[in-house]
């Protein structure tokens, strides 16, 4: 149990299990707040609890409707800027995301069938999308009209034509290899010790693309730092 008292000093923040519809409004609060990144890999969207907004609830697997859209006359806007969506979702559904106008980077699991209409709409900076299926989803109307226009989908290896012929192929696409990488990386990591290259070559640091980070005890992952 978060301590509310402390949702205005929380940037970070990565949630394990089931969350209902009474969680989500704990996270929507933490998004009008001081939370920048979201990693939700591991968690898993249930149904019951309250309603998150409005007359909406939750369903199992799915990214409701205007569950993370905070309107826009709203005194503190979304803020959060970098997502990682739980590996179980199955649909993202009609304006889960309309005007997060603070969002980056969002992390889509292979799991994903379905985008709805609308359901980036207005998010003006979002440049970096990761797909990590193969099949690229179906998607509704203007999912991601006023996006940034540098808006990039980051799709697998070998899924170009398949992307590029679906309404995705609209945008700029960019292949990459999504096995092992863990989501979306903020700069920085708690004990790191060393960074490399896809290819093994030492890092100075941090850099834009695939890293091979060597944790402080003798552990190695892959992360996609944007």
């Amino acid at each position: 149990m978060i301590d509310e008292s402390r949702l205005p000093y929380i940037t970070d923040l990565k949630l394990t299990g089931e969350l209902n519809g009474t969680d989500i409004i704990l996270i929507r609060k933490l998004v009008q707040n001081e939370l920048r990144f979201l990693d939700l890999s591991e968690a898993r969207i249930v149904e019951g609890g309250s309603s998150y907004y409005s007359d909406y609830y939750t369903s199992n697997d799915i990214i409701g409707s205007y569950m993370f859209y905070i309107p826009a006359n709203t005194m503190s806007p979304c803020a959060i800027s970098k997502i990682n969506l739980p590996k179980s979702t199955l649909r993202i559904d009609d304006y889960a995301f309309r005007d997060c106008t603070s969002l980056t980077n969002i992390n889509i699991p292979n799991s994903v069938t379905s985008i709805g209409e609308q359901a980036f709409y207005n998010c003006d900076n979002l440049k970096s999308v990761y797909m990590n299926a193969s099949t690229p989803p179906s998607v509704g109307d203007q999912a991601f009209h006023k996006s940034s226009k540098d808006l990039t989908i980051y799709i697998p290896r070998g899924s170009y034509t398949a992307y590029w012929l679906s309404y995705l192929g609209n945008y700029n696409l960019v292949e990459y290899d999504p096995t092992d990488i863990q989501g979306v990386t903020t700069s920085t990591h708690n004990g790191v010790e060393k960074y490399f290259s896809i290819d093994g070559r030492p890092l100075p640091g941090p850099c834009k693309g695939v890293n091979i980070i060597q944790d402080t005890d003798g552990k190695t992952r892959k992360a996609w730092i944007p």
